[in-house]
């Protein structure tokens, strides 16, 4: 079975069951057909073993129509053909039929489509990024590499897509910008180079798109796609905020870099199906870089869409950045997990917006919060507590978390109410019952600013009881909540967000994913003016800019990265430009982080000061995928439909942890000493000699051979083999250390992890 894609962004109503929506979904699950067994599955076929698309599209029918009884049959069945660096389709089928299908010659695997869900001024300065020195001008930055977003698409009025002073169109570019009656040509330029929208496997779910502000074309009623595509090469833009908030330069990481939009996102409902149509378009449009701020379930990456498109993306030279999800701070739930994907954590940066509460005994409290609402300054409001307030027929606990109809409306009339969280859209329930204000009790998402539709501040568990003490204590309490302020370096950074999903790896155990981590909280970027900034119905609130968090918002971040080392080094691999982010990343202070920091970071934030200049990198190519492919159980005749060549599966099979990979997990479920090769590419001076060195994890003895690596004209790669001893006192424990090659100027970083598969 496939696995549903969510997008990866944190709002209010993810954590609160909040119920506004953009885009009304119909109930059906099933196809919209006259059959209620019939479903949407894709059928993949590996590598495009033909450039003429006429000639796949042949086969695929004859394969088709073999199964359904009839090619007229099979013609209203097809929903897609993959024809360009994927081959395979997406049919309407009955589980009889889907079954069917997979014994058909040519067929290496059959999956229900499903939904994936999507998942700025300060951020690149915090990184290093600086205007007129490293890694910016030195990649012009970032000009004529193209990046495709998978994503909801684009608001192309926005500023952060202008083209002004940039250069022709690269010859490399084969894509197109469609036209619908409110989009087309004229709204893309030297920027925005391509757009296109995918809504074939979605509408075969759910049925037509429709909706009230819905574009059926690449436009963006969700905001989403705006967001991150403007974080990741968004032109320079002065005096960007959100209502006053972050107010500065808006920039993308890449900011002369060419985009190509891809909306495969409905509601933020991302449907398989669609997302590999997209990949398909994108490797034959000429992108350099692939973004995808979406995620969903692991599962087997034969049945996960973005493994399959990744792979083909990858053997084409281009480097997909993934986000890992917001599952977070749960092991085994990082998503995207295959090891030719940049897979991408959220971290925090050294900013903060906060909103203070005064209670009137003039004691102050302060929680992250965006409230752009000013309350009477001169005056206190009467501050009641939910769970003191109880409706008929609801208990305390129950109207503690302010779900609707559990307060009692009278007590809530004019008064700033205080609510667990939890409780839904609960800033809406009260100005619906005539609230003024909210105060929230939230110690687990404490250093994510949400936004509300009404006066609010979210509070710390400390904070919250102390208020809480004030309410029981005093005849007639009173507060006032204040407009937010943005606040710098207040907090120890970079911390691991709490929602950022942490591994182990639950298919592949012995890659350690996440790879590395980007600023993912309170990020400030583009934004749809059509989109809501709650989804509540009294939130008319209309802006160009937008602070949101979550793994969307990292993997941007290292998707602009990417876009300008492709520009630096045009001739390096997908791995190579992952392999210099990952090597040359900062390691994360484990002092101000939890115990599964190596479990949540991979290799640590990413570093703009040096990953230009990366010294040496771990190289691989779609060979080493095929062999790594081999040794998770794929058979010859698998391997050759994957790949289109002819590779062969040794009767032995090769070890995972030999794939040339820029970071190191054995499982604590190998027995004895584990040996394992690795294999560096010298990029830095051609006379050069690397001495390396160890952290041990502990219980963990971990010996290199050898320790001294020399390169000259001749000598470009060097090779060593690394043992692990492992002698833990504590089996479930995952434990973690780095090997570091040095020459005196490049440090060449990898961590080295060990501790047992979750599953």
């Amino acid at each position: 079975m496939g696995t549903p894609y969510i997008l990866l962004f944190l709002t209010l109503l993810q954590f609160s069951g909040g119920h506004g929506e953009l885009l009304r979904i119909p109930k059906n699950e099933t196809a919209q057909t006259g059959d209620s067994n019939v479903r949407l599955y894709i059928i993949y076929m590996g590598q495009a073993r033909s450039r003429v698309q006429k000639t796949q599209m042949l086969l695929q029918g004859r394969v088709l129509s073999k199964v359904i009884g009839s090619s007229r049959a099979a013609q209203r069945c097809l929903v897609y053909n993959y024809v360009n660096g994927i081959s395979g389709f997406a049919a309407m089928l009955t589980p009889k039929q889907a079954e069917k299908m997979r014994s058909q010659p040519g067929v290496v695997s059959v999956f229900l489509s499903q939904s994936y869900k999507v998942q700025t001024t300060a951020s690149w300065l915090y990184l290093g990024f600086m205007t007129f020195a490293g890694i910016w001008p030195a990649a012009n930055f970032g000009e004529n590499s193209i990046v495709g977003m998978l994503d909801t698409g684009i608001w192309p009025e926005s500023e952060s897509f202008n083209d002004d002073g940039m250069s022709p169109v690269p010859d490399t570019w084969k894509g197109e910008c469609v036209t619908t009656p409110d989009f087309g040509p004229e709204n893309c330029n030297r920027k925005l180079i391509g757009a296109k929208f995918y809504v074939k496997g979605y509408e075969s779910v759910y049925g037509p798109v429709s909706g009230e502000g819905v574009y059926r074309s690449p436009r963006d009623s969700e905001g989403h796609g705006t967001h991150t595509s403007s974080t990741a090469v968004g032109r320079r833009v002065a005096n960007t905020s959100l209502l006053g908030l972050a107010q500065g330069t808006a920039t993308g990481g890449a900011p002369s870099a060419r985009l190509a939009v891809y909306k495969v996102c409905w509601a933020n409902d991302c449907n398989s199906a669609d997302i590999l149509a997209a990949f398909d378009d994108a490797i034959k449009d000429g992108v350099n870089v692939l973004s995808l701020s979406l995620g969903g379930y692991p599962v087997d990456y034969k049945e996960d869409t973005i493994a399959i498109g990744g792979f083909h993306a990858a053997a084409q030279g281009i480097l997909v950045s993934t986000s890992g999800g917001n599952s977070g701070p749960y092991r085994g739930t990082v998503s995207n997990l295959a090891p030719w994907l940049l897979t991408v954590a959220a971290s925090t940066i050294n900013r903060q917006f906060l909103a203070k509460v005064i209670l009137g005994d003039g004691k102050t409290f302060k929680g992250a919060t965006i409230n752009t609402y000013t309350m009477n300054s001169k005056k206190l409001y009467p501050i009641v507590y939910g769970g003191n307030i109880p409706a008929k027929d609801y208990t305390s606990e129950e109207s503690s978390y302010c779900e609707s109809e559990s307060l009692d409306k009278a007590s809530v009339k004019g008064k700033i109410v205080v609510c667990q969280v939890g409780g839904g859209a609960s800033d809406l329930y009260i100005y619906e019952a005539g609230g003024v204000g909210l105060i929230v009790i939230d110690e687990f998402y404490k250093q994510i600013a949400f936004t509300y539709s009404i006066p609010a501040s979210s509070v710390d568990q400390a904070s919250g009881d102390m208020i809480l003490n004030y309410i029981n204590k005093t005849k007639s309490p009173t507060a006032r909540i204040e407009k937010t302020a943005t606040v710098f370096n207040e907090a120890p950074v970079p911390v691991t967000a709490i929602f950022s999903s942490r591994g182990p790896n639950t298919i592949t155990p012995d890659i350690l994913k996440p790879d590395i981590t980007g600023p993912g909280v309170d990020i400030l970027a583009a934004w749809s003016p059509v989109a809501s900034l709650t989804g509540n119905y009294n939130d008319d609130r209309t802006v160009g800019y937008n602070i949101i968090s979550g793994t969307s918002m990292s993997c941007p971040h290292i998707t602009g990265s990417a876009a300008l080392l492709k520009t630096l080094h045009p001739d390096w691999s997908p791995a190579a430009i992952k392999s210099a982010l990952m090597t040359t990343a900062t390691p994360l202070d484990p002092s101000i982080n939890d115990e599964d920091l190596g479990l949540s970071v991979g290799s640590g934030q990413i570093n703009p000061k040096a990953f230009a200049d990366p010294g040496l990198v771990y190289d691989a190519t779609t060979a080493d995928y095929a062999s790594f492919l081999c040794s998770i159980g794929y058979t010859t005749k698998q391997l050759r439909l994957v790949t289109g060549d002819d590779s062969v599966c040794p009767e032995e099979p090769p070890s995972v942890l030999d794939l040339n990979y820029p970071s190191i997990f054995v499982s604590t479920n190998r027995t004895g000493t584990q040996t394992l090769t690795r294999t560096v590419t010298n990029v830095g001076p051609v006379l050069s000699t690397y001495t390396v060195s160890v952290v041990q994890p502990v219980g963990v003895t971990i010996t290199v051979t050898p320790s001294v690596l020399s390169f000259d004209s001749a000598t470009k790669t060097g090779t060593f083999e690394v043992s692990l001893t492992i002698d833990m006192d504590d089996d479930s424990a995952y434990v973690f250390g780095s090997i570091t090659w040095s020459d005196g100027g490049h440090s060449v970083r990898m961590p080295v992890g060990v501790g047992p598969p979750l599953f």
